[in-house]
């Protein structure tokens, strides 16, 4: 029984071996090298088509960004939460938070991209980034929109950080 159990895992390793042929990950898909402020991930996508490959590489980065910042939203609804005590208003702001992110997803960059081709089979490898200072200046044009939303806001820390962020983001783009 042993041996069967040997034999299996040895032919298994093997098959995928063979089947890897000689793919290597990119330096950078290990280590994500990313800018302050920005929000960074991978992705990567295997097809016969090479269009077909990046455009699942990029979207698979996309959805990976796109956990990152619905972890983002669920911080930010638990501090405004804490620092306001109307809940309307904090609907009101998930709600135009979500909206945003949503589109902001439109917004991502590819910085890196790495394709391998082993037969008819292409690999690529894709480094996508998200501005969260762009991000931030969509939200809070639309809290200073919203006088209700803006009125329980503007005293708290979160307004703060996210005008911080916002002016961080245009000295960037400002050269």
């Amino acid at each position: 029984m042993n041996k069967v159990k040997v034999l299996s895992l040895t032919l298994i390793v093997f098959l995928f071996t063979a089947c890897a042929g000689n793919i290597k990950l990119p330096k950078w898909y290990m280590k994500i090298p990313c800018k302050k402020n920005h929000i960074c991930n991978v992705g990567t996508a295997d097809s016969d088509r090479l269009q077909m490959a990046i455009s699942e590489a990029a979207q698979n980065a996309r959805i990976a960004i796109g956990q990152n910042l619905e972890t983002n939203l669920t911080g930010l609804m638990r501090q405004a939460s804490e620092e306001i005590n109307d809940e309307s208003v904090i609907n009101n702001f998930q709600s135009m938070a979500e909206e945003i992110l949503d589109i902001q997803l439109k917004d991502t960059k590819i910085t890196k991209q790495e394709h391998q081709q082993v037969r008819n089979k292409h690999t690529v490898f894709v480094l996508m980034q998200f501005d969260e200072g762009k991000a931030n200046e969509r939200m809070l044009r639309k809290v200073e929109e919203d006088k209700a939303l803006y009125d329980a806001f503007r005293t708290t820390q979160l307004y703060d950080d996210m005008k911080t962020s916002v002016e961080e983001f245009r000295a960037r783009n400002a050269n």
